[in-house]
């Protein structure tokens, strides 16, 4: 077991529709997205998987990240989604996190707010630095643990980036 690192990435900025789901990313979010995974790339951040909520606004975001990313594989859980509908259900989110494979190093989770929030603020040991959380916004965290391992006092926040504009 060596360090891992946890990527934390809410959807860029989406555009209104009457089914929630099915909401895109509006033409500046998409602009974010792109420019989020130059920025990772950048700072070295190369995550080895991602998972991602199946709404379509967290779906093109990972495609702009994607973009920088050619090889990234990924998979899509409604589960990721849901935590949108349950008032921030963190629990979702550490049950997949904690299902990863220990054979990964880097981890991406693309989700939404206020789960992605309230999970950061969470690892971070109730960090005042996530009493808000912008569209697009990434933070990384070094996890001294194995993924099934997962726990507060094994998850250290090293950065928190915000996309370019």
């Amino acid at each position: 077991m060596g360090i891992k690192h946890l990527y934390i990435l809410r959807h860029a900025e989406a555009d209104s529709a009457t089914d929630d789901h099915e909401r895109p990313l509006s033409v500046k979010g998409q602009q974010q997205a792109f420019r989020m995974g130059i920025q990772m790339d950048k700072h070295g951040l190369a995550p080895d998987y991602a998972y991602c909520s199946t709404a379509v606004r967290t779906k093109m975001t990972l495609a702009g990240i994607q973009k920088t990313f050619l090889q990234l594989p990924s998979s899509h859980s409604f589960r990721l989604y849901n935590g949108v509908t349950n008032s921030g259900n963190v629990n979702d989110y550490v049950d997949i996190i904690q299902h990863t494979p220990s054979s990964l190093n880097n981890l991406l989770i693309v989700g939404h707010n206020p789960t992605i929030q309230s999970l950061c603020f969470t690892l971070s040991g109730n960090n005042q630095k996530f009493m808000s959380y912008a569209p697009c916004q990434l933070t990384v965290f070094e996890v001294k643990s194995d993924w099934i391992d997962l726990s507060v006092p094994d998850c250290r926040l090293l950065e928190i980036l915000l996309p370019a504009l």
